[in-house]
């Protein structure tokens, strides 16, 4: 020991004027070294970047087997100092930010008295900072089992609880955490984000609230209040939470990223994009704000910027899902049909049982008119997914497309089985029924649509053109009358609204329909046609006069 403690102290000279004192430290009995190393001048005493003094208590700290206990000390007595001692100089080592070392102090107090239930503690604590997080709950489940009132080990261990997914678990810990300390705030602001996870919003804002009750300035808990009501959908109230979380914190670089995604959402994708740069110039490394500012890009229509900060954002996670999905749906939108299925082969190749990148491809397939390529991704994806309503009506219209009705109907019924008012499928189901001349079953379909939502548009312009079919004139231009009073603007609606005062002989009345039709959309051909026709009947008319 004096000679690794002579080494340590040739180490120091430059910085010491005084080595006197630390020559009194070997000679000295090894009891009463820690009290001489505080004497020690300022130069020498412990300091962020002067580890060696700190060496050098350790080794103060060592109790020989052969030490003989003074008068009136038992050996326990001094083992629980010298466990205190290590603890005390690991919490100290913990607030510098020498987490290695501070948790070698711990493991060496708990060499020291296994039976110390704050070592085991403070243990977790350095584990869960480096992630190694079942190592964290094991030293946490032993302070427990050492001293089962010990509400932070019990909080703690709530904590690797929900970093590690077990969110149900996790509320055990905190709500018995609040049996024994019922003012323990950060216990509340834990127990608002693990129910959160179990999309509980509503349960969860109520932790919160009692959380910023015991500590007004928790920037962490106005944040998880703000997470609360975005999910509720009252982004107004998330946004003033976030406002209040940068004003006590404005290094929260978390705030700032979901403020950006409250105002996305409310449509003010611009306001949006100077949050998420806010948040990257916080922390750089984080992949979530640039994909973020790439989905608000995205609604904003800038596809190839949108498609820059998707790259960033895998730079910095490759294996991001939901990143390479959205980077896919950016290269349909560019009608880069090639480069998007590249991006959804990725997916499968991370995870082969993603539902979303089978129901993508399925699109890209539908776009590029490959309908038995996208039924085969859309039963796929309903075979991972087998409660999707969607996935089941985009299968449906993928067997429209191949002309198979009967398969279209099927799949319809078995969207409509999971959710009764899913109004799409109506719509396919009707369509396929009118194709396969069942008139008044398609008919129903449209009636259960306009009975549920009789402002839908397209249920009266879809139940006008069966009543076309079946030469009922007058009630189908009742119903593209309905559909134009809903959507004016609407040029297929005017052309149909014409079609049906031309097979009445209304040619005046038909001519302005398809004029007005053309004027909403120049590429309607059939308007073109038959207000020639119109026209040129009129025109015999006249003449006859």
């Amino acid at each position: 020991i004096n000679a690794l403690s002579i080494q340590l102290l040739s180490k120091m000279k430059a910085q010491t004027s005084r080595p006197s004192v630390g020559k009194r430290i070997i000679l000295a009995p090894l009891t009463n070294r820690p009290q001489l190393i505080n004497k020690l001048p300022n130069q020498t005493k412990p300091a962020s970047a002067n580890i060696n003094c700190l060496a050098l208590k350790d080794i103060s700290l060592e109790l020989p087997s052969r030490y003989v206990a003074p008068h009136g000390r038992t050996r326990s007595t001094i083992v629980d100092e010298k466990s205190i001692k290590f603890e005390e100089k690991g919490s100290t080592l913990q607030k510098m930010g020498y987490y290695s070392h501070a948790l070698n102090c711990f493991e060496k107090a708990i060499r020291v008295d296994p039976k110390s239930s704050s070592a085991h503690r403070s243990r977790g604590l350095m584990l869960y900072k480096f992630g190694r997080l079942r190592e964290a709950l094991n030293s946490f489940d032993q302070a427990i089992e050492l001293d089962n009132t010990d509400a932070v080990a019990l909080c703690r261990k709530g904590l690797v609880l929900s970093r590690i997914g077990d969110h149900q678990s996790s509320l055990l810990c905190f709500d018995q955490t609040l049996l024994l300390d019922p003012e323990y705030s950060l216990a509340y602001r834990e127990k608002g984000k693990a129910l959160l996870n179990l999309e509980r919003p509503h349960s969860s804002l109520c932790c919160f609230e009692t959380a910023l009750e015991l500590n007004p300035r928790d920037a962490e808990a106005f944040y998880g209040k703000g997470l609360a009501h975005q999910k509720s959908g009252y982004y107004d109230l998330a946004l003033h939470c976030y406002q209040e979380a940068i004003e006590i914190d404005n290094r929260h670089a978390k705030a700032y990223q979901a403020k950006g995604i409250c105002l996305s959402a409310l449509g003010e994708n611009f306001r949006a994009l100077e949050w998420y740069d806010k948040a990257i110039r916080l922390d750089p490394a984080d992949f979530e704000p640039y994909y973020f500012k790439g989905i608000s890009l995205n609604k904003m229509g800038k596809y190839p910027e949108a498609l820059k900060y998707y790259d960033e954002a895998l730079l910095r996670n490759s294996c991001s899902l939901e990143i390479l999905i959205d980077k896919g749906i950016t290269y349909f939108e560019l009608e880069k049909y090639n480069a998007a299925l590249s991006c959804y082969a990725r997916v499968e190749k991370l995870d082969a049982n993603n539902w979303k990148s089978h129901v993508e491809k399925g699109h890209v397939f539908m776009k590029q008119s490959l309908y038995q390529e996208a039924v085969q991704s859309f039963s796929i994806a309903s075979k991972l997914n087998p409660k999707s309503t969607a996935i089941c009506h985009h299968k449906g219209r993928a067997y429209l497309c191949l002309c198979n009705y009967k398969k279209t109907i099927e799949c319809c019924d078995a969207a409509i089985r999971l959710e009764m008012m899913f109004l799409p499928a109506y719509y396919t189901k009707g369509l396929a029924l009118s194709l396969m001349k069942k008139f008044d079953q398609a008919l129903r379909c449209f009636d259960k649509i306009i009975n549920w939502d009789p402002k839908q548009p397209l249920a009266y312009f879809k139940k006008g053109s069966v009543l076309l079919r079946i030469a009922d004139y007058e009630k189908a231009l009742s119903c593209f009358e309905k559909a134009l009073e809903l959507s004016p603007c609407e040029g297929e609606f005017h052309q149909a609204r014409g079609v049906a005062l031309w097979r009445m002989r209304r040619n005046q009345k038909a001519s302005d329909a398809f004029s007005r039709a053309i004027q909403m959309d120049s590429t309607l051909s059939k308007a073109k046609m038959l207000l020639d026709d119109v026209q040129l009947k009129m025109m015999k008319t006249v003449k006859k006069i």
